[in-house]
């Protein structure tokens, strides 16, 4: 119960924090005199929003860091699906920080998993809008394409492939790009490119043998979780 009440304690100062912020800029621009107001308002808008971006961007960091455990130690076992309970967690992080890749991640599958595929790929397409050089966003939403329809969705997950795969992409660790790089294997197993198999098979042994892959296998099913 304790670690429950700190949760919710962090996050309840947090909104409150935020939700002062925005009312202090808010309030500026309308104490601003009637004839400059609108203009007074953009520019206290523009910089405000960019002065806050520092800090959104804090927010959703502490808001991660208290409910990663929560994935991977609290409910350790419990499939990520069965974990919805997080989605309004998650869409704070996103919200406060749309550069925050695992949000979308992690939430679009949830979704998906649940039963609502198209919100599911809805939330990965954000994803992706918001960060067009993550090779994860890119990975998470042909995922979730297979998932829906495999064959139907091909043309469409051999883009994101190869897109996903540009040199101006980036991956935020090596379980990331190693786990991209399987999923976009499988893309193109589907589309019998073997030249291109067989070019992702070296560079995921390339991965592995830098030995800085870390266990995937969350729930101990022996099966690497999502």
């Amino acid at each position: 119960m304790s670690g429950f009440t700190d949760r919710t304690r962090v996050l309840v100062l947090v909104a409150v924090l935020v939700v002062v912020l925005f009312a202090g800029t808010a309030l500026a621009s309308y104490s601003a005199p009637s004839e400059g107001r609108s203009s007074t308002g953009r520019v206290l808008g523009k910089s405000g929003f960019a002065f806050l971006g520092g800090l959104r961007m804090f927010v959703a960091a502490v808001i991660w860091n208290r409910i990663d455990p929560v994935f991977h130690t609290y409910y350790n076992g419990v499939p990520l699906e069965k974990q919805a309970y997080m989605l309004p967690h998650l869409r704070l992080v996103t919200l406060l920080d749309p550069q925050f890749v695992q949000g979308y991640y992690m939430a679009s599958y949830m979704v998906a998993k649940g039963g609502n595929m198209k919100q599911g790929i809805g939330i990965a397409e954000d994803g992706l809008k918001n960060n067009p050089t993550s090779g994860l966003m890119y990975a998470n939403l042909a995922q979730l394409l297979m998932m829906q329809d495999a064959k139907g969705n091909l043309p469409k997950m051999i883009e994101l492939a190869g897109k996903g795969m540009r040199s101006d992409v980036s991956w935020s660790t090596a379980d990331d790009r190693y786990d991209g790089l399987v999923m976009f294997r499988g893309i193109y197993m589907l589309a019998k490119d073997d030249a291109r198999v067989a070019a992702i098979n070296k560079e995921l042994d390339a991965i592995k043998a830098g030995g800085s892959l870390s266990n995937h296998d969350h729930n101990g099913d022996g099966v690497e979780d999502h």
